[in-house]
């Protein structure tokens, strides 16, 4: 054999080899990357947990998570997980004394192929007041018809509208203020008024907007009157997948196959 075809033997083993450790190697994947906790009430501690899953093919392990202030504790799951398996991080925010607008950021450390992935967590900390119980009484009550909504396929930077019904079970009328999403990504609808009369349901349309493809769950909070809780939180289950209007017709073409 030439020693041509000697190096040729040798590339092939070589890209065969490592083409194989590539494909075997861990992958970390986060539904959700990005949590909003609306207003939180100076003094308390915000924590929430990210989910994620193994994707790849090698056990998982989480080597280090560090937080970008020391008002921000992580913690995570140690253990090795498995190919298919989940495991979680989990950010706790002290707000003590931190008045004002946070928004920090949670550096996750693995073997995974994406051996770096952020998180984010923000809020705004507030000395929310304290109101009397006939001041209670008379506030009006947003409820949702449903805190998860599962959109299936939907294309990415494109509009897509999401359907919510809120009812006010108080005894004034209800006032949506604002709407906010952990992935700047959702907004309300062309709607002539945002009230809802006592006893009442109405029906209001998002316009969701998602920016990564992927699986996602997108957080959405409703800001509103409801003295007993200010913002009511939503959540857009999806799967985000490349716009057909941004490929080029080899593309679309190749899609449809």
């Amino acid at each position: 054999m030439s020693a041509t075809s000697n190096k040729k033997v040798f590339l092939s083993i070589f890209l065969i080899f490592f083409g194989t450790l590539a494909f075997c190697q861990p992958k970390i994947s986060f539904p959700k990357e990005n949590h909003d906790f609306g207003v939180v009430k100076e003094g308390d501690i915000a924590s929430y947990e990210f989910e994620f899953v193994n994707q790849g093919d090698n056990p998982l392990v989480i080597s280090n998570v560090k937080a970008s202030c020391g008002c921000t504790t992580p913690f995570w799951t140690k253990k090795p997980i498995a190919p298919g398996e989940k495991g979680m991080v989990k950010a706790s925010y002290n707000s003590k004394g931190r008045p004002g607008n946070f928004n920090k950021s949670i550096t996750v450390t693995s073997n995974a192929e994406n051996r770096i992935t952020r998180l984010y967590i923000k809020g705004l900390v507030d000395n929310l007041p304290e109101y009397t119980g006939a001041e209670l009484a008379k506030s009006p009550k947003l409820v949702l018809s449903k805190k998860l909504i599962s959109m299936g396929k939907v294309e990415a930077e494109q509009p897509t509208p999401v359907r919510i019904t809120i009812q006010n079970t108080g005894a004034s009328t209800l006032s949506l203020k604002n709407i906010s999403s952990s992935c700047n990504c959702v907004g309300f609808g062309p709607a002539k008024s945002f009230d809802v009369p006592v006893g009442k349901s109405k029906e209001f349309t998002l316009v969701y907007r998602p920016k990564r493809t992927g699986k996602t769950v997108d957080d959405v909070l409703i800001y509103s009157n409801d003295l007993s809780q200010p913002t009511s939180k939503l959540s857009i289950d999806s799967e985000v997948v490349e716009s057909l209007q941004t490929q080029s017709p080899i593309q679309q073409i190749i899609k449809k196959f």
